[in-house]
């Protein structure tokens, strides 16, 4: 009997102990909630400590209560992949503090050498000096000293985005081809950095400045696969989402409303800032000095903005070069299809190399449907502007003469179809 008491009791103190063990201490995968950690979400009381504890716990998930309304009056940094969810009456969290953003998920480079030997374009490895620390799944980046071709700033270099397929001796195998060509260990120094695969994944859950605010609400720094699902952003009259160097980012079902005012020269909903393959679906961008943009000190490339709408105020209400959709210089195989634009100077703006516009539809007060004063291989193809109201377009392309490069355009309707050669 005393041997079958001790044989109950063993498992019983065992299970006991697992339990007693803190939230932050637990390696196996886990979900938490910021009342665990002292966050109340309905009262008027900051719950930034308990916010960053939660975010940074070492948890796969934390579950934000429905209809909550979380006061932080600092910007949370997070370190970890982690998933911030929601349910259907989304959680807020409100940032109190006008001079600070809401989240910075922060990535530190794991490696930083230099490429060894010369890369030619289409290349499916590079050669590095130190291959140590570089790991398969990697996030890789190719910073070169020498500025990108559609440099109109002395400052955007060439360079580009990967992931790490394998790694022998000290080639560095890439998932993708290499974009460019570079001539290091010559006359053109390569930085190579690596980031740890994580990722950040947010659903249903609204960022709110009570109001406008000169802010960057979330800054991606960087990430692989990360996914935005059903956010709101609202009053960061910045950026609203600053993604960083990312790999495969997915913006789905999103809404921001930046509150952007004629002072602001950025005003973008979302900046994807030398990524790759960004993705932004059926998402809405409004009081904003652009929905989406894409750029960076390397060029974004294979982004798409596809079935989304921007809606901004008459021409000439807000910063110059504003714009429902576009790219500057550093942009390269960019696609933008299915979108609605209403008003904005122009619809959309190409600064950039192989830029595709197709099958957007555009209304309201404005100057021209597509702008362009710099980059190559542009492609306006099916789209239409819709008059309202008696509204007028004065040219549907509307190409500066500091554009040398090539427009290929068909299938468009729309009024006064005007080029500017």
């Amino acid at each position: 009997m005393i041997r079958s008491l001790y044989l109950t009791l063993v498992p019983l103190v065992l299970l006991l102990t697992i339990l007693s063990i803190p939230l932050s201490a637990s390696s196996a995968a886990l979900t938490v909630t910021p009342e665990q950690f002292g966050a109340n979400g309905f009262d008027s009381r900051p719950d930034t400590e308990a916010m960053r504890k939660a975010f940074n716990s070492g948890a796969d998930t934390v579950i934000l209560k429905e209809g909550s309304k979380y006061i932080i009056d600092k910007r949370i940094t997070i370190n970890q992949s982690i998933k911030i969810v929601s349910g259907k009456r989304k959680a807020s969290i409100i940032q109190h503090s006008d001079k600070q953003g809401i989240i910075y998920f922060k990535n530190t480079s794991a490696v930083n050498t230099k490429a060894a030997q010369k890369i030619v374009k289409g290349s499916s490895y590079i050669s590095v000096q130190d291959s140590k620390g570089i790991k398969q799944g990697d996030i890789i980046e190719l910073k070169s000293s020498k500025l990108w071709k559609w440099d109109n700033r002395n400052t955007l270099t060439k360079g580009e985005i990967h992931t790490v397929k394998s790694v022998k001796g000290n080639k560095v195998y890439l998932s993708t081809k290499t974009d460019d060509a570079y001539n290091a260990g010559k006359d053109e120094a390569v930085q190579v950095r690596t980031y740890s695969p994580r990722n950040i994944v947010l659903e249903n859950v609204d960022f709110v400045y009570p109001k406008p605010s000169n802010t960057t609400a979330i800054i991606i720094d960087p990430s692989k696969s990360s996914s935005f699902q059903n956010i709101s952003i609202k009053n960061s009259k910045l950026i609203g989402l600053k993604l960083i160097k990312n790999v495969n980012a997915k913006v789905d079902g999103s809404y921001f409303n930046l509150g952007t005012t004629k002072d602001i020269n950025t005003g973008y909903g979302i900046q994807d800032y030398g990524g790759i393959k960004t993705k932004i679906i059926k998402s809405t961008f409004d009081r904003v000095r652009r929905g989406v943009d894409f750029s960076g000190d390397i060029p974004s490339r294979y982004g798409l903005v596809e079935s989304s709408k921007a809606f901004g105020p008459p021409k000439g209400s807000l910063a110059s070069g504003n714009s429902g959709f576009g790219t500057h210089s550093t942009a390269e195989n960019i696609v933008f299809k299915n979108n609605y634009v209403k008003n904005f100077d122009y619809h959309f703006v190409s600064r950039g190399d192989k830029i595709t516009f197709k099958n957007n539809t555009g209304t309201g007060i404005t100057k021209a449907f597509m702008h362009t004063n710099y980059g190559d291989n542009i492609t306006v193809a099916n789209n239409t502007y819709i008059s309202e109201n008696k509204s007028k377009l004065e040219y549907f392309i509307l190409r500066s003469t500091s554009f040398k490069g090539s427009i290929k355009h068909y299938g468009n309707k729309g009024l006064y179809q005007t080029y500017i050669r």
